[in-house]
Parts: structure tokens; C-alpha cells; sequence
């Protein structure tokens, strides 16, 4: 397992653009990477519209390898 830092860029309906970041440990940076995105459509409740914003791009980082 390793600790990934990971920050999700989704645009809102509005249009706006926002970042959450997050760490998570995983196996590597795939499973880290899906963890962000169902932590972040979990966390964002749909609008009026039924769509809670889009996900533009998520990008995970190691930042603490416990492999040796």
C-alpha cells in the first residue's frame, strides 16, 4: 500500500471550476484515483437539473511509499 494525494477538478453546473484534494491509501494510482472520484460523487448532491457537476480530470501523487 502506498499513500496517494490526489486532487479532483470538476465544473460545476454553473460552470465554475473547483479542485478538492484528498489522500487516500491504495494499491497504486488507479485505485487511488477511483477512490477520489467516489468519494467526490458521493459528497456532491445532483441539482435541479439531476447532475451534480462533471469531473474534468483527477491526478494522484505517491506521497509516502510503504514498499521497500
Amino acid at each position: 500500500m502506498s499513500r496517494f494525494r490526489c486532487t479532483v477538478e470538476y465544473r460545476l453546473n454553473n460552470g465554475s471550476i473547483h479542485h478538492d484534494t484528498r489522500v487516500f491509501d491504495a494499491g497504486d494510482g488507479h485505485a487511488a484515483a477511483e477512490m477520489a472520484r467516489q468519494a467526490w460523487v458521493g459528497e456532491h448532491e445532483p441539482g435541479p437539473d439531476g447532475e451534480a457537476g462533471e469531473v474534468e480530470e483527477i491526478v494522484c501523487m505517491v506521497v509516502e511509499d510503504d514498499q521497500h
